[in-house]
C-alpha cells in the first residue's frame, strides 16, 4: 500500500525546499522506494520535532497504519450482496410473503454481508506488518539478553560520543502502558544535547510493546513484570561503562514499577558513585502504606479463594482472546482512537502528527497483537497480585531511601486524568528524603507536553547534590 502513495509524498517534499523534510531528506526518501520497510528516518525526524509534516506527508503516514481502501468493484459487491440475496431468496420461496418475513430475510442477509465485509478487511485489507529490523529508527538498537530474547532500545549519547561504552553516566527510561521507547525520543534528543560530560541515555521497550521481536507462546513468562525488571537490569549492565558508573532510572506511569525495582536492585547489590537516582513521572504505584499489618481480615480471607477465582478468570480470558484480537486490530488501526485517547493524557488536548507517530509506530511490527495478548495474560496470571507487588516495592524503596542509597524525584501534573496526583503525594510522604514537584497545569505526559522545560527540570536534579533543600514540602511549578 505504501508504494502507491510514496511518490506523491516525494513530490510534496520537493515543492517545499524551505523545510528540512524537503531539502535534506528527499534523497533518503527516494532510496526508501527501493526498500521494503516504512520511511523510518523521515518519520523519526517528525517524532522528535526536527521537522513538521506537511499535509502530503501526514496522509502518507496515515496510510501506513490504516486499512487499505476498497476498490470500486469491491464496494459495489458489498452494497449489492444483501439486495441480491433477498431477491434470490424471494424467488425460491413459494406462496405469499409477509412483510415480517421479508424484513427478517433482509436482516439476515445484511448480517451475513457485514460478517463477510469484516473478514475481507481482516484477511485482505489489513495494514502491512514488518519485521523488527525493518521498522528500526536511526537511534534504534536490538540488544540480546541473557534470557535469549532481543529487546529494542533507543540509545543516545551526549558530547558527540558514538559508542555508549564511552559514557560516564547512564540514564535508563521505562515507558508506560500503551506507549514505547519512542515516547521518550524527544526528551532523549534534548537531554543528550543539554547534559555536560559523557552521558548514555537508553529508552527500552517493555515486553509486548514497541519494536522488540515478540516472543512465542512458550515464552509467555518473559512478559511478566519481574521479567521486565530483569531485562532492564540486563540492558543497563550492557550499556554502563563500569560498575562504578552513576545510574539514574526513569519510569513513567506503569514503567515506574520497573524503574523502581531496577533502582532498588542496583542500590542493594551493585556499588555506585553516590546514591542511585530514581525519577518517577506520574507513577502508577499504589502508595497505600501500612504493609501486612494493616491488611483487613476480608483481604486475608479472599486469598483462600484466589486459586478458584484465577481459574475462572483464565477461562474467561481464553474464551475472549478472538474478540480481543479483533478489538486490537480495529482500535489500533484507527487514528481517531489514538487522537482521543492521547488527548485525555495531554492537558493541552492537542495531539500532533509526531505524537501520533510515536505511539502508533509499534503497530507496524509483526505479531504486535500477539505480544499484547500474551503480555496481558502474563500480567494477570503469571505474577503475584499487583497490590502485593506495589506494597513490596514501596517498602523496599522507603528503606533504601532512609539509608541514603536511593535519591527519589517525583514529577506529577496537577491535571493528570489518568493517575491522580494524590497518589504521588502519598508516595512522597512514605519515602524519606523524596522530592515531589507538582507541575501545575500539566497532564499525564509532561515529558511530551513540554519537553524543553521538562529537560531543564531533570538537568537541575541530576546536577544537584542530594537533599540540597528541604524536600518535605512539595514544590509547585507552573507548567502553562
Amino acid at each position: 500500500g505504501l508504494g502507491a502513495h510514496w511518490p506523491r509524498l516525494l513530490a510534496t517534499m520537493a515543492q517545499r525546499p524551505g523545510t528540512k523534510l524537503a531539502s535534506q531528506t528527499a534523497a533518503g526518501a527516494a532510496e526508501g522506494l527501493q526498500r521494503t520497510g516504512p520511511p523510518a528516518k523521515e518519520a523519526y525526524q517528525v517524532m522528535v520535532g526536527e521537522q513538521r509534516a506537511d499535509p502530503g506527508a501526514r496522509e502518507s503516514f496515515r496510510r501506513l497504519f490504516g486499512y487499505r481502501r476498497l476498490g470500486p468493484a469491491e464496494s459495489l459487491a458489498f452494497i449489492l450482496a444483501p439486495v441480491v440475496a433477498v431477491a434470490v431468496r424471494l424467488r425460491m420461496m413459494e406462496g405469499e410473503k409477509t412483510l415480517l418475513e421479508i424484513g427478517m430475510m433482509a436482516l439476515r442477509a445484511a448480517a451475513a454481508t457485514l460478517l463477510a465485509f469484516v473478514l475481507h478487511l481482516e484477511l485482505l485489507r489489513r495494514p502491512r506488518r514488518y519485521d523488527a529490523t525493518e521498522v528500526r529508527l536511526p537511534d534504534s538498537r536490538l540488544l540480546p539478553l541473557e534470557d535469549g530474547t532481543l529487546v529494542h532500545c533507543l540509545v543516545k549519547t551526549s558530547a558527540g560520543k558514538k559508542d555508549p561504552k564511552t559514557a560516564g553516566r547512564l540514564l535508563h527510561f521505562s515507558h508506560g502502558f500503551g506507549a514505547s521507547s519512542l515516547s521518550f525520543a524527544p526528551l532523549l534528543e534534548d537531554l543528550s544535547a543539554r547534559l555536560s560530560g559523557q552521558v548514555c541515555l537508553v529508552a527500552q521497550d517493555a515486553s509486548g510493546f514497541g519494536m522488540s521481536p515478540r516472543q512465542p507462546l512458550t515464552k509467555w513468562r518473559t512478559y511478566t513484570g519481574q521479567s521486565q525488571v530483569g531485562q532492564a537490569l540486563d540492558v543497563a549492565e550492557q550499556l554502563r561503562p563500569s560498575r562504578a558508573a552513576e545510574e539514574t532510572f526513569f519510569g513513567h506511569s506503569m514503567g515506574s514499577f520497573t524503574a523502581t525495582e531496577a533502582a532498588t536492585n542496583r542500590a542493594t547489590v551493585s556499588p555506585a558513585v553516590g546514591p542511585t537516582k530514581l525519577v518517577l513521572i506520574a507513577p502508577a504505584i499504589v502508595a497505600r502504606g501500612g504493609g501486612e499489618a494493616k491488611r483487613s481480615s476480608l483481604w486475608r480471607l479472599s486469598r483462600v479463594f484466589t486459586p478458584l477465582v484465577t481459574l475462572v478468570q483464565k477461562g474467561l480470558f481464553v474464551s475472549a482472546v478472538p474478540f480481543l484480537y479483533f478489538a486490537l486490530w480495529r482500535l489500533v488501526g484507527s487514528e481517531k482512537f489514538w487522537s482521543r485517547g492521547l488527548s485525555l493524557s495531554f492537558a493541552t488536548n492537542q495531539v500532533d502528527t509526531g505524537t501520533l507517530l510515536r505511539y502508533r509506530w509499534q503497530s507496524l511490527t509483526k505479531r504486535w497483537d500477539t505480544g499484547m495478548v500474551l503480555m496481558l495474560y502474563a500480567r494477570l496470571f503469571g505474577q503475584a497480585s499487583v497490590l502485593d507487588m506495589m506494597d513490596g516495592v514501596v517498602n523496599k524503596l522507603s528503606k533504601l531511601a532512609s539509608e541514603g542509597k536511593v535519591d527519589l524525584l517525583i514529577l506529577h501534573g496537577t491535571e493528570d486524568a489518568v493517575v491522580p496526583i494524590s497518589n504521588s503525594r502519598n508516595l512522597h510522604k512514605l519515602v524519606p528524603g523524596a522530592k515531589l514537584i507538582e507541575l501545575k497545569g500539566a497532564g499525564h505526559c509532561p515529558h511530551e507536553e513540554d519537553t524543553q522545560r521538562f529537560a531543564q527540570t531533570i538537568e537541575k536534579f541530576l546536577n544537584s547534590p542530594r537533599n540540597d533543600k528541604d524536600s518535605s514540602t512539595p514544590q509547585v511549578v507552573e507548567w502553562k
